[in-house]
Parts: C-alpha cells; structure tokens; sequence
C-alpha cells in the first residue's frame, strides 16, 4: 500500500508541475512541435488579442485542471475501507464505496469539460475576433500556388543564427542584410543567403519583446517597435542605439504597445499601436509628435490591433494590416481619413484571418501574411487575391503562424514564425 501511494502522489506532483510549466511560454514553445501551437502560446494570443474573456476563461481552467489533479490523488489516497465502530479488523472492501469514488471524481471533470467547451468555438465569418481552426482553414484555401522554395535558414534555439520564435523581420537593400527580432531579445544580423553575422541585444526587455523592425531607406538606420517597452528605438547600422522616444501613456507622443514604423517620402514616421490606443501616431524626422489618427473599434477609421504598416509614395497612401479586424485599410497620410479597406474574416482568397504582415512587391501587388491562415497571400492594390502561397504545416512551402516578409533582390524572405525559420523564394517565380 506504500508504495501505491508513493506512486500516485508522485503522479499527481508530476501532473501539476506538468501544468504550472504551461505558464514557461519559451520552454513550451522549445518542447513543442512545430506543427502544434501549446495552451501556452493560445494563453498569450489570447492577451496580445486583447480577448480579456477568452485569456480569463483559460487561466480558471488552467488553475481548476491543477486542483481537479489534486482533488483526484487526495482522493485516492483516502484508505477505501470500511471499518466498524467496534471491530478492530476491517471489512472486505465495498464495490459501491469505489463506485461512489469514481464518481466523486469524475463529476468535476465532466462539470469542467462543460464549461470549456462554449470556449473552444471555431471562426464564425461574422466574428472578426472568433479564433479559427488552422489547419482546416489551411487545407480549406483553393488557388494554393505552387512556389519552389529556393533555400531555409533557421532552427529553434538560443544560439546564433537560430530562433525562439521570430516574428518580425527587415531588410538593408543597400547593405544586403537581414534583421530578424525573436522572443529572446535579440536582434540577429544576416547576409542575403542567411549566414548569421551578429548579434544585438535589445538594452531592455524584462516586460516582453519587440514586434516590429523597419530600417530607414536612405540612413540605413533600423527603428524596432520595442512594443513591451512602450518606446521606439533607432539603433545605428552598427549596432548603436542613437535615438530613444515614446513611454508609457494614452497622451500624444506615448505609446501602448507599438507594434512598427513606416516612413513617409517626406520623412514622417508613422507608429501603429494596440492594446488600450490603437491609433496611428505622425512624428516628424527627429520623433516630435505632430498628430494621431484612429480609436479602437470595427468601424470605419478604428483599428483591431493594426499590427504592420507600409507607405505608398506613388499614390500617397499608408496600408495598415488591421490584424483583429481581418483587414487592411488604407488611409490618406496627411489628414488621417480611412480611403477604403480591402478583405473581410475567412478562408477563401481574397479574406484573411489575422494579416499580420503587409509588404509591397515590385510589381505593384501587396504580400500579406496571414498568422491565422498560415500563409502568405498576394493581392493587387485593389485587394483582388492574385494567388495564395503555402499552406499549414512544417514542410518546405508550409507554414506556421507566419508574421512578416521581407525582400532582397530577386529574393523574398517569408518569415515562419511557428517553426523558427525562414523559408526563401524568388520573386517573380524563376
């Protein structure tokens, strides 16, 4: 009986140490496969979607799941006999006495099934804030276009040249460098085919990562959205920070999770943020403020998380991926006023589920990655679908919760955020 007991308590510790490690999001995302997003990596796209109700719903099954394992050891090691008050040898066990425990144990499990399931609903097209099946979504995509991938750099790892989930990516056309940023705090350094040169660190990074990196198209100079930090940060082609502006705040000039920067031909920066603002803010070249547009919202001029920009100097437009809306606006730079927006929530071409990531082609289309989709789309600027580029999963051509792209040359790097790689293609197809 000793050694039962010793065996089940050791179970149950390791059950809910099990448990509590979910809250490590970097080990998961290590252990975890690459085709297989952990309740860790759900948890917090839950928080960066701002659903308050699904991330509160997940943390008290989390927490009721750990005492249910706790509840079901205690319950076992309670002696299952049945004595008399007078007698000092105890009765043959009691079917019914076990019975009742078993049912004693599974009746919370089956209460907390029910509450889970209402949660763990699928995308609904008229609910741009629905979570969506992958992998069906994925398979679901017709017009997949059959793009051969040139070469992959990249694994999962701390070291150089390998990620902890990267997420957003620029190119030094001048230099014929890449910028990778990951969960780790690190801004890598690549040459065009992915050689790893160096490695920066981010100075600060105790309450997140950065999300968004632009370099300057004539300076050469990088400005990362250090979204957990409510800052921006300019850093030199050398690697020295030269400029820091924004903090913490709701008023003109201060940021609630910046999410990327875009230049105007004329200078201006333009900031993205989500989370309590989401707005566009309008700096002049030195970082003063000049004027905001956008509030939170579904409707005309608000955003849902607008989590990538690009400018448009031929036709003086600023593109803006409204990622929780599953759109993309574009609005006039000077005055702020919403022109259109291209794409609603779905599968099919021509939607998007969460387009985390817009960059423009040569040839005048637009490639939008889509992080619930898990592909790259490319559109005209009219928001017809030209073709759609991969679909779920971990083999060359496939994806996983890709955020951004970048490009050098003739060569497109498709950043694949879910399996800590980047996957190269020519563009336009050899």
């Amino acid at each position: 009986m000793r050694n039962n007991h010793t065996i089940i308590v050791t179970g149950a510790a390791g059950f809910i140490g099990a448990l509590l490690s979910l809250s490590e999001i970097t080990t998961t995302i290590i252990i975890t496969p690459p085709n297989i997003q952990s309740p860790a990596e759900r948890l917090l796209n839950r928080l960066h979607y701002t659903r308050e109700d699904a991330a509160m719903a997940t943390c008290i099954l989390i927490t009721s799941i750990v005492f249910l394992g706790g509840f079901i050891a205690a319950s076992w090691l309670i002696p299952n006999t049945d004595r008399n008050f007078h007698d000092s040898a105890p009765t043959p066990p009691n079917p019914r006495n076990r019975n009742h425990r078993t049912f004693t144990i599974l009746l919370p499990l089956l209460i907390l099934t029910a509450m889970a399931l209402p949660a763990c609903k699928r995308g609904n097209p008229t609910d741009p804030n629905a979570e969506t099946d992958t992998t069906e979504s994925a398979n679901a995509t017709s017009r997949i276009s059959a793009r051969k991938i040139k070469s992959i750099f990249g694994s999962t790892g701390r070291t150089d040249g390998e990620f902890i989930y990267a997420r957003a990516i620029a190119a030094d056309q001048n230099r014929k460098r890449l910028y990778i940023l990951d969960r780790t705090g690190r801004l890598q350094l690549f040459d065009k085919d992915g050689n790893h040169l160096t490695t920066w660190w981010m100075p600060k990074f105790d309450f997140g990562y950065a999300t968004g990196i632009t370099v300057h198209p004539e300076a050469g100079n990088i400005y990362v959205a250090d979204t957990h930090n409510h800052r921006i940060l300019v850093f030199s082609p050398k690697g020295k920070i030269l400029q820091t502006f924004g903090e913490y705040g709701t008023d003109p000039g201060q940021f609630i999770f910046p999410t990327d920067i875009a230049f105007a031909s004329d200078g201006r920066i333009f900031v993205s943020e989500y989370g309590g603002n989401d707005r566009i803010q309008v700096f002049d070249p030195a970082g003063k403020f000049l004027f905001t547009f956008g509030t939170f919202g579904h409707d005309e001029n608000q955003f849902s998380r607008p989590q990538s920009l690009f400018f448009e100097g031929k036709r003086n437009e600023l593109w803006v991926a409204d990622s929780c809306n599953n759109r993309i606006s574009i609005f006039n730079p000077d005055t702020g006023q919403q022109l259109r927006t291209i794409g609603t929530y779905g599968i099919q071409p021509g939607t998007f589920c969460y387009p985390y990531g817009i960059f423009p082609l040569p040839d005048d289309s637009v490639l939008v990655a889509e992080f619930g989709n898990n592909r790259f789309q490319r559109i005209d600027r009219n928001g017809n679908s030209l073709e759609t580029i991969g679909t779920y999963g971990n083999q060359p051509g496939q994806f996983h919760t890709p955020w951004s792209a970048a490009m050098i040359g003739s060569d497109l790097y498709l950043l694949d955020s879910g399996n800590n790689r980047i996957q190269i293609i020519n563009y336009p197809a050899e």
